[in-house]
């Protein structure tokens, strides 16, 4: 709730006030998660740095547990940090680990749609490598149901061919989206602290 209600601050006191408790009841793997959820706090509060730690840290974890799975779903808000911050070789390790180990892709590789964001990132790692097809791909696959992520990434593309018709236009689409999403999670946060209080 706290997470849902962009409130970091509690949500980081709540998964302290459960790893403590995981750990008092030997349960290492609830412990842990209660460690790794606290990288979304972290997000929120824009420390890029301490989601990389707690990434690294919990994917550590997870592997010593044995769970190979677990230690590769965590990595989409670690590589999209390195995609921001130019780290491109970086994030495409950890994409490929991603890809081969996370359990989100099928035997013909396609991916569980609660995760298409996975195309956002590797639209970013085309545009790198001058691959602009293979990134138009990417964000085209987005506009299903990632519009805001999708406009983003036609933005950077076209920004990368210097169209700037096409620049104007997903300027405009990239603006109005992530308006109308803000004011949707505001709306959605107003209802959820109502009924919680």
């Amino acid at each position: 709730l706290y997470h849902y209600q962009y409130l970091p601050a509690e949500e980081l006191k709540a998964l302290n006030k459960s790893e403590h408790y995981a750990r008092l009841n030997s349960d290492t793997y609830a412990a842990v998660k209660s460690y790794e959820l606290r990288k979304r706090a972290y997000l929120f509060m824009n420390m890029p740095d301490s989601v990389l730690s707690i990434t690294k840290n919990s994917r550590k974890a997870y592997l010593e547990m044995g769970l190979k799975q677990d230690a590769a779903a965590i990595l989409g808000p670690a590589i999209d940090i390195l995609i921001d911050s130019g780290k491109f070789t970086e994030a495409e390790e950890l994409m490929a680990i991603f890809e081969k180990e996370s359990g989100y892709f099928d035997d013909m590789d396609n991916i569980d749609e609660k995760h298409l964001l996975f195309f956002y990132r590797k639209g970013y790692i085309a545009l790198n490598h001058n691959n602009t097809d293979s990134a138009r791909y990417c964000f085209t696959r987005l506009l299903e149901c990632e519009k805001e992520a999708a406009y983003k990434g036609f933005l950077s593309l076209y920004e990368k061919v210097g169209n700037p018709d096409s620049i104007t236009k997903y300027a405009k689409l990239y603006v109005a989206e992530n308006y109308s999403s803000s004011l949707g999670n505001n709306a959605q946060t107003a209802e959820q602290m109502t009924a919680m209080y």
